[in-house]
């Protein structure tokens, strides 16, 4: 055997087994009656439990393990927390990235989603602690790659919280894995005056929706009338966006952030030649 894979083999093994995952382990095995049944697509229930708690306390030969499977481009399914009962549940699936030519930036990527996913977790369990078996809760997360190409490699991630009312927001990471670098808004212009030009269109975008619709689209806009003293006014200068695979830059909000929570998050493809002149090149945005 690889003597690697053999010390990685002998270190997984060696792994302690909490109290509360034994009594997990037993709860899956039907020697204790369920009050919860976390439930995996693996045969082996006990061992993806285990390896699931020493992968997301870093321990980083079970977490190659678990993702030493045969995958296609840069992105693949590194961890899932999952919990299900009559009231509660969480399905919080969490990417990796792999073969980037700046392993800083792989690697920095990849402990912002583990933490990130650490943290649901947390926070659903907190949650759960505080209905104290009243009402109900979840919370789903999930990721989609919008392009993994030479030059562009783009992840969206989704999470909705759900209690009284729900909740979805939106991340994106928009990465050259061939300039090895992370690529922000900010960067693709020469200087701030994009903020204005990109507000303006938007607002333009937001307007003619409302009217096309006849109503089934609302969206709060600063000024729009003389009561609309609130609303969106001007993009942030690292506002969420992604570049999609036309090479258009798009602008994304999340949930409430623009309009009723109706319309869920909301996005908007701005026009090249909107922002042509103010483009550092065309690399990325044509």
């Amino acid at each position: 055997m690889n003597p690697k894979l053999k010390k990685e083999r002998t270190a997984y093994k060696n792994t302690p087994i909490p109290p509360e995952l034994q009594q997990m382990v037993r709860k899956e095995l039907g020697t204790k009656k369920k009050n919860y049944r976390p439930y995996w697509m693996s045969a082996a229930i006990a061992a993806a439990i285990i390896a699931l708690f020493v992968t997301l306390n870093t321990n980083a030969s079970v977490a190659r393990a678990m993702g030493g499977m045969p995958v296609v481009g840069h992105v693949f399914q590194a961890m899932t927390f999952q919990y299900e009962d009559e009231q509660y549940a969480a399905d919080i699936k969490t990417p990796k990235v792999r073969d980037l030519e700046n392993k800083d930036v792989e690697q920095t990527l990849n402990e912002k989603y583990e933490k990130e996913a650490k943290e649901q977790y947390t926070k659903f369990e907190q949650r759960m602690k505080a209905l104290k078996g009243e009402g109900h809760a979840s919370v789903t997360s999930d990721y989609r790659v919008l392009q993994d190409t030479k030059q562009l490699l783009v992840i969206e991630r989704e999470t909705t919280e759900t209690e009284a009312s729900s909740a979805t927001t939106l991340q994106y990471d928009v990465v050259d894995p061939t300039l090895k670098q992370v690529i922000t808004l900010p960067s693709l212009f020469k200087n701030k005056d994009y903020v204005q030009v990109i507000s303006d269109e938007i607002k333009q975008q937001m307007k003619k929706q409302m009217a096309d619709s006849k109503g089934e689209k609302v969206y709060f806009i600063k000024g729009m009338n003389s009561e609309s003293t609130d609303g969106f006014d001007q993009i942030q200068a690292n506002q969420s966006f992604y570049i999609n695979k036309k090479h258009e830059l798009v602008i994304s909000f999340n949930e409430y952030e623009v309009a009723p929570g109706s319309m869920g998050p909301v996005k908007f493809v701005i026009p090249t030649k909107a922002i042509q002149s103010l483009l550092v090149s065309n690399q990325y945005i044509r």
